[in-house]
């Protein structure tokens, strides 16, 4: 039982890996702050410009989307802390 248990939330999980289940998140989020009177809007971004450290290296592109930067660094990445 435990481990159907467990099977059911791994793959509840990975439906939270989606883009639409994403969006759907924020509209709903949106929804929520928007009849509480809250701004809910992502703030922009600041990036630092890393140096290179050898002249081969080639600069990562640094993800300007303040929502995609949301949606990458904390959202897709909490999830993906159940596959350590």
């Amino acid at each position: 039982k435990i481990i159907k248990n467990l099977d059911s939330i791994i793959q509840q999980l990975n439906m939270c890996r989606t883009d639409q289940h994403f969006e759907n998140i924020i509209t709903s989020a949106k929804e929520q702050a928007n009849d509480l009177e809250i701004d809910c809007t992502f703030p922009e971004i600041w990036r630092r410009k890393k140096s290179k450290l050898f002249v081969y290296e080639a600069s990562d592109e640094a993800i300007q989307d303040p929502k995609q930067s949301f949606k990458i660094n904390l959202y897709f990445a909490i999830l993906d802390i159940h596959n350590t």
